[in-house]
């Protein structure tokens, strides 16, 4: 229970702001019917989470508590898209988007390639690491 607890919350942290949540809320925005996009992204979601936790000792706690995690954030956008369809301004939101993933994916680029001073922002990974790493034992 405590791995797929685990994997809820580090999901879900880690899927806030993230594209899942953008494109749920952009479905939400262009979909009349909202159970369709549903299943079709807890359908997507599980088996990515599946593909990726097949080397994991602990598969079913690991792919349901992932898959719950970004449904937890995925869901909200999806239904906050739908709420706000009329009233969103559709293309600068766009633009909006596609210039964040622009600026998320050079930070990353800069990153990899050493190029980032650092900024002096926690890791938090390590800490992510070893509580996954005792949940295991």
């Amino acid at each position: 229970m405590e791995l797929f607890l685990l994997s809820v919350l580090t999901m879900a942290v880690a899927e806030i702001g993230d594209r899942s949540m953008f494109l749920a809320a952009l479905f939400g925005l262009r979909c009349h019917r909202l159970w369709p996009v549903f299943w079709g992204m807890t359908a997507g979601l599980f088996a990515n989470q599946l593909v990726s936790a097949v080397a994991s000792g602990s598969l079913v706690p690991v792919v349901l508590g992932a898959t719950l995690g970004i449904l937890l954030i995925t869901v909200p956008g999806l239904l906050l898209g739908r709420r706000f369809a009329e009233r969103m301004p559709v293309h600068t939101l766009r633009w909006f988007a596609a210039a964040l993933f622009l600026l998320i994916g050079l930070w990353s680029l800069l990153e990899a390639l050493g190029w980032m001073p650092d900024l002096g922002l926690p890791d938090f990974s390590g800490a992510l690491l070893e509580a996954a790493g005792r949940s295991a034992e």
